[in-house]
């Protein structure tokens, strides 16, 4: 009862993080991908080409490839479709995929130096 009362409140208050819990429809599009190994320049990339005739900057790459894993549900679900979305962490079952690989080496470095950088004293690999 109060697992479904907090579930409530934090939908309510567009709090709550979709994470696993997307909901995928037929014309969703996924950008998916290890942390650390090029998925925010694939979404500008991405998201220059499909909106060329706006600016892409950090402060607003969420309006046009949202991050699904950050991103409120209430937000998800209003995005337009067709969807393209970021994700890091979640299972995608797909006819049809397109892969974008990293050097696991450079990916590795990578997530090393943020980690070092925000002086984590552990990496933890998902």
């Amino acid at each position: 009862m109060i697992w479904g009362l907090k579930r409530i409140i934090k939908y309510a208050l567009g709090a709550d993080v979709r994470r696993r819990n997307l909901a995928v429809l037929s014309d969703d599009t996924f950008i998916v991908s290890y942390p650390r190994s090029g998925n925010t320049w694939t979404r500008f990339l991405i998201a220059n080409l499909l909106h060329s005739e706006q600016r892409v900057t950090f402060a607003n790459i969420e309006q046009f490839i949202p991050d699904c894993e950050a991103m409120s549900s209430r937000y998800v679900k209003r995005v337009p479709r067709p969807r393209i979305i970021k994700a890091t962490s979640i299972s995608i079952r797909a006819t049809e995929s397109d892969y974008i690989v990293a050097d696991p080496r450079d990916v590795a470095l990578s997530y090393y130096d943020f980690a070092r950088k925000y002086r984590r004293s552990t990496i933890i690999i998902p």
